[in-house]
């Protein structure tokens, strides 16, 4: 049950915003203010609006209601007045909720998992029984590996979708609803194939007994009940398989709505369409005859942003671009046949009021609005010059604004109005960058929350808020944009989303002219675009077409040695001189819908003929260093390994945009497409970072410091492929360590030449953002920690879209790194954002229960604290806006610079990953306990001497950089109490007894190689066995190796013995290197360690030679 407690440790948070978003629901008459404050989503359902579901902004669900078939999730039956815990769904994430009238429920969360409880009779849970469900239960059958996405409930049936566009459906099945070709119910997910089989399903939604989907091309199928003709589909004939609303074939669909037996859609260009059942006047055609295809409606009210409707009743509405609110079909009992203008700002409002029964449509998403608490009084002070004490010139008028509020509400007036700035002492702003309205609309944003400007002036507000770093600001910027979309400014709205870094927008409104090509290509907007704009457009259009056009033009073969784009417009050419015959003939086959895609598709083709006319389009059957990635052309080098075979290499290509300004810190951004050919010939930037000056020019140190251009601007792939170019390769992706706070892929020692070339594989490479620019974390959306894990994995997802187009096989990838690159490798593992990109896994002395892989919530929070006080910046928790400002303005070196102390110990590094809920839910040991993890072939290791390399910096003084040292038994005592300060005395002395060899307690040689073991079995090898042993007990094939050999080359004393990393020359082939001075018998070693790498690689199993080498265990 619910209390509301309040001390100094919690402030009572109340919006009335939020109040008034859910005063007009019953259910919640009886919450008190405290926690209304808190609440983050709310829905209502049930037969008579008598139940609910909320979820916190700390992520906690409660329940209260009537509990029809313990549809709270409570583990009983009995109904509550006040809202008590879920205990099964608090902080697991959720995001998205939906409920049938049957009743039960679904909800699935950030992850795509899938949670259903309550009534099911038929199957509607999809756990394989027809049993009641108590409590909110995990769905695994049959979507194990799938991230939902959307969520739909009818009477007792229920649809999900996925990430990746498939569908499935389960529950009753009287009517077909669940789409299997048969009436007979389904107990568990069943993916829908017919009819929509290899296409990308974008919406869903449930009638009573009917099921409706919409593709991204914008058609919409359905199936199910059809006696009211709910299916649109010209009949009322119930179908049990998709079938394609074929009256729809002209139009762009991108939302859909059912109600109990009726069904409305929404174009792209903002029209309605409504079918299905009318006795209640709900498809707002003015009368109450049923219709058995899409209608037009509303077309008197203009352009619809948004329908609703929902299977619990006979109610229908919408929301227009000038945010106008309309009704119609069964309110409150009497029958309103056409839209109906209403006084409410918001569609929830409609059914809380007049909908019978009282639910939802959807769930409602109070933090869609900002909790900013601004009054009536406050909004009337807006340009008041009596109470005003600040004023702002734009264009010669004046606009009267208050300093208290502007810093309260933009973190850039904050700081503006600071002492050591010159508009502090000023009562008079002039700002001439942007234009009166613009800075009036954003100034009156500050105060109300609300913008009210037309798509063409919203681009000019879209520029202040990327200026300004005002993130919600952008957001509704880029909903005004596309709310007000159009054939006539759709490239003008492309070309601002993609000026102001509006990826959402910019990816809204190319898929806009993509579905209307033929008509915006021949716009003055579209003219009018910058050459460089439009070339990217074009670019990134063809290769869209390219990827659609062999299924629009199945008939023709494509030979083997031609390119996709080369064919296409090879073909266009053709048929352009043989129009008479070829064409009209292929249109008529095709059907209307096809010819007009055919259509669109060959505009589009013409266009890029033109545009590239000057472009050899053959060139890359020609010059195999030339490669169409998915962003755009790359043009790689071919170079020469030291054992004279030749590689083709592409050096420096961008998977990322550069994490400068308001990205640093922030998750990694996809890079954008460009024009004309990448040069990938030149190693990549080194992410920023420290260079190690501890021994001077000492080669042992030296070797790992950058040896490229030291900048942020570093997200980079290197990619390195066997000549002549193989196809479908084992590919191998090396991640660097370097403890997260140094590294990078161009190492000389990482160099790939030899490996790739001897052993026919695929290397591929990636920069990293390391240190606090990688690993800062403080919980916010703007330094979410991990963002060097987020960049590994987008890397990853690149290497999963484009190395086929290298000559890799997408399906046979294999992780390998060492140290920190072992413990990211293992990450990898665990999360579940990552675990579909990658097949086998290999570990060098690292891995992720290691204490150093993972900084600990509130210890990251500390040391960005420390960092932000040794750069001179806010550095407590209150003043964090100014904190995270400041942060983002400091020089990257001068951060890197400022992150040691002289109280971290050894191996313990500041900034490092942290469980953030996203990448990591929880602790590797738990991840491991429970089995969490990906499933796969793993090879580990570690040397015979990982501690000296961390001893020799730690504990300088008693192991110089020299030979003959040693420790005696006093030294040997007193080092290991300081090397583990976090033990108690009896821990520590556990440790002296456990590493002392009591036969010769005092030889100094044994002493000293006990510290080396003590730290290189606590930091390395003894997590590497854990770890390794975790995933035997799983079932898993694991390949553990020892290296013992010492480099014949290497700089370090020899006291030193074997180690951290010293394998990795051998694993690169570097010994074959004539230069180096390696003996022949190490040459022989890295020859074979290349080939059980690689063979591991290639098969998930190490395959010894009869000679064998080493004494490999399984």
């Amino acid at each position: 049950m619910l209390s509301c407690v309040r001390d100094s440790t919690f402030q009572v948070r109340y919006d009335s915003k939020t109040k008034m978003d859910l005063e007009k629901w019953p259910i919640f008459s009886l919450l008190k203010p405290c926690f209304i404050s808190t609440i983050r989503i709310a829905c209502v359902f049930g037969s008579s609006g008598n139940e609910a579901l909320v979820i916190t902004v700390d992520d906690d669900v409660f329940a209260l209601g009537s509990n029809c078939s313990s549809c709270l999730g409570l583990g009983d039956s009995h109904g509550r007045l006040e809202p008590f815990k879920v205990e099964a769904l608090c902080r697991k994430f959720i995001k998205g909720v939906a409920y049938g009238s049957g009743p039960h429920c679904l909800a699935y969360n950030e992850f795509g998992e899938l949670y259903s409880w309550g009534h099911n009779g038929y199957g509607q849970l999809g756990n394989g029984t027809t049993n009641q469900v108590l409590v909110p239960n995990l769905v695994t059958i049959n979507l194990i590996g799938k991230k939902i996405v959307e969520v739909s409930c009818g009477s007792h049936h229920s649809l999900a979708r996925t990430s990746d566009g498939e569908l499935y459906a389960w529950g009753q099945n009287n009517c077909g609803q669940v789409g299997s070709g048969t009436t007979t119910n389904q107990s568990t997910p069943r993916k829908v194939t017919a009819g929509i089989n290899g296409k990308n399903v974008v919406a869903i939604a449930c009638g009573q007994t009917s099921s409706m989907a919409v593709l991204d091309n914008g058609e919409v199928f359905g199936w199910g009940y059809n006696g009211n003709g709910q299916l649109g589909l010209g009949n009322n004939v119930n179908q049990t398989n998709p079938c394609r609303v074929v009256n729809l074939q002209n139009v762009v669909i991108t939302q859909i709505a059912c109600g109990y037996a009726h069904t409305m859609a929404l174009s792209d260009e903002g029209t309605v369409f409504a079918w299905g059942a009318n006795s209640y006047g709900q498809l707002g055609t003015g009368n109450k005859a049923n219709l058995v295809v899409p209608e037009k409606i509303g077309e008197e009210i203009g352009r619809v942003v948004e329908i609703a409707c929902s299977h619990y009743n006979h109610i229908s509405a919408a929301v227009t671009q000038m945010s106008k609110v309309y009704m119609w079909g069964q309110c409150r009992g009497q029958s309103v046949v056409s839209s109906t203008e209403t006084p409410f700002h918001s569609l929830h409002d409609v059914f809380a009021c007049f909908a019978s029964p009282a639910v939802t449509w959807r769930p409602m998403k109070l933090d869609d609005v900002p909790i900013t608490r601004v009054t009536d009084s406050l909004k009337l002070a807006f340009n008041d010059a009596e109470t005003s004490d600040v004023k702002f010139k734009i264009q010669g008028q004046l606009i009267h604004v208050h300093k208290a509020i502007l810093k309260i509400r933009c973190e850039h007036f904050r700081s503006m109005f600071q002492d050591h700035w010159e508009e502090d002492g000023k009562d008079t702003v002039e700002i001439s960058q942007f234009s009166f309205p613009v800075y009036n609309a954003f100034l009156q944003y500050l105060y109300t929350d609300t913008v009210d400007l037309p798509p063409e002036e919203a681009i000019g507000l879209l520029d202040l808020a990327n200026s300004y770093c005002e993130q919600q600001l952008k957001r509704q910027c880029e909903r005004i944009i596309k709310q007000g979309i159009t054939v006539e400014n759709a490239a003008m709205l492309y070309a601002a989303a993609r000026k102001y870094e509006a990826e959402d927008l910019e990816e809204f409104c190319f898929r806009f002219s993509m579905n209307h090509m033929t008509a915006i290509a021949q716009t003055e907007a579209f003219r009018k675009l910058e050459e460089q704009t439009l070339k990217t457009f074009i670019v990134k259009a063809a290769q869209n077409v390219f990827e659609v056009a062999p299924k629009l033009w199945k008939p023709w073969d494509v030979r083997d040695h031609e390119s996709i784009d080369t064919f296409m417009i090879k073909r266009e050419i053709s048929e352009a001189k043989d129009k008479r015959s070829a064409g009209p003939r292929r249109n008529m086959a095709a059907g209307p819908r096809r010819r007009e895609k055919l259509s669109s598709y060959r505009s589009l083709l013409l266009l890029v003929t033109i545009a590239l006319v000057n472009a050899s389009w053959t060139e890359e059957e020609e010059d195999p260093l030339l490669v169409l990635t998915t962003k755009g052309w790359v043009r790689g080098v071919t170079l020469n390994a030291v054992t004279g075979k030749k590689v083709d290499a592409w050096l420096g290509i961008p998977y990322a945009k550069p994490p400068l300004g308001y990205l640093r810190f922030r998750h990694p951004r996809p890079k954008e497409q460009w024009s004309g050919v990448w040069n990938a010939t030149k190693l990549p930037n080194t992410c920023c970072q420290v260079n190690d000056t501890y021994f001077g020019d000492f080669p042992g140190s030296m070797m790992w410091n950058p040896n490229t251009p030291v900048s942020e601007d570093c997200l980079y792939i290197n990619v390195w492929a066997p000549r002549p170019r193989p196809s479908r390769a084992t590919v191998m992706v090396w991640i660097y360590g370097g403890g997260f706070f140094s590294g990078s892929s161009t190492l000389e020692i990482y160099d790939p030449k030899v490996l790739v070339s001897e052993e026919n594989v695929v290397v591929v490479s990636m920069q990293y953002r390391v240190a606090s620019l990688g690993f800062l974390f403080l919980d916010r959306k703007d330094v979410p920690g991990n963002a060097g894990l987020f960049d590994q994995l987008l890397a990853l997802q690149w290497v999963h879209d484009n190395i086929a187009r290298f000559g890799g096989n997408p399906d046979n990838v294999t992780l390998f790194g060492e140290s920190a690159g072992a413990v990211s490798v293992s990450l990898h593992l665990l999360s579940p954002l990552s675990r579909d990109l990658f097949s086998q896994v290999i570990l060098q002395s690292g891995a992720a229960t290691a204490p150093w892989s993972f900084v600990p919530y509130n210890k990251a929070r500390v040391h960005a604290l420390r960092l932000a006080e040794a750069v001179r910046c806010p550095h407590t928790m209150r003043e964090v806006e100014a904190m995270v400002e400041c942060l983002r303005r400091t020089d990257p070196i001068t951060l890197v610079e400022n992150e040691g102390s002289d109280s971290l110990g050894i191996c313990e590094f500041p900034f490092a990953p942290v469980i953030d809920g996203s990448f990591l839910d929880e602790t590797p040991q738990m991840s491991l306990k429970r089995k969490s993890f990906k499933k796969a072939p793993m090879m580990v290791g570690s040397n015979t001497d990982e501690g000296n390399y961390f001893l020799i910096y730690f504990l300088p003084e008693l192991l110089p950089l020299a030979e003959n040292v040693y420790v005696d038994r006093e030294d040997f005592v007193k080092s290991v109490r300081k090397l583990h300060p976090d033990l108690n005395t009896i821990a520590q002395d556990a440790v002296v007894f456990e590493y002392t060899d009591w036969l010769n307690p005092d030889d100094p040689d044994r002493n000293r190689d006990a510290l080396d073991k003590s730290v290189g079995d606590y930091y390395f090898t003894c997590n590497v066995n854990e770890f390794s042993y975790r995933y035997v007990q799983s079932g898993q094939n694991v390949y553990m190796y020892y290296f013992t050999h010492r480099s014949t080359v290497t700089p370090w004393p020899k006291w030193m013995g074997v180690l951290h990393a010293d394998e990795i020359a051998f694993l690169f082939g570097e010994p074959l290197n004539p230069a180096k001075g390696y003996t022949t018998a190490e040459q022989e070693l890295s020859r074979r360690m290349m080939r059980y790498w690689t063979n591991f690689a290639k098969t998930g199993f190490i395959l010894l030679t009869r000679e064998g080498l080493f004494n490999y265990q399984k």
